[in-house]
């Protein structure tokens, strides 16, 4: 069998400055309507934010693309992103395009596998929005 010497590399697609802490969850809410203009995608997106040890935004993802009423993703997924950027803090996003950001039983569930995943994987899961209408729906508070 053949086997192959492996080594990890970060990839960075685009750089810009952004000089806001997050430190709420109207302000993960504000770069998710300026940056990532959330509310004009028509199926539901999965963002991830990695945030440093004082809560600066380090980097962001799309990590999943779904249909107009769900998203599917497996936490590894996640953690496999949180790490790569050098992080242990993050913050999910996710769009309904129905407009109501209200959580489903699934985003619930969803939530909650990642919180207990998070504690085993010693990162911090800080916050995860739900995004509809110019509103939103925190499921962690």
């Amino acid at each position: 069998m053949t086997i192959y010497k492996q080594k990890l590399l970060l990839v960075k697609e685009n750089t810009f400055e952004y000089d806001q802490h997050i430190n709420t969850s109207k302000t993960v809410f504000d770069f998710a309507i300026d940056i990532l203009k959330i509310t004009n995608e028509p199926q539901e997106i999965l963002y991830l934010l990695s945030l440093n040890t004082k809560n600066q935004l380090v980097s962001f993802s799309e990590l999943a693309k779904g249909s107009i009423n769900m998203c599917a993703l497996e936490p590894y997924e996640i953690f496999k992103t949180v790490l790569l950027s050098n992080s242990n803090k993050f913050i999910l996003i996710h769009n309904h395009p129905s407009g109501d950001p209200t959580p489903s039983k699934n985003d619930i569930v969803f939530t909650k596998k990642i919180i207990e995943s998070s504690k085993i994987m010693g990162c911090d899961f800080l916050d995860h929005l739900v995004i509809g209408d110019n509103n939103f729906v925190s499921i962690m508070n």
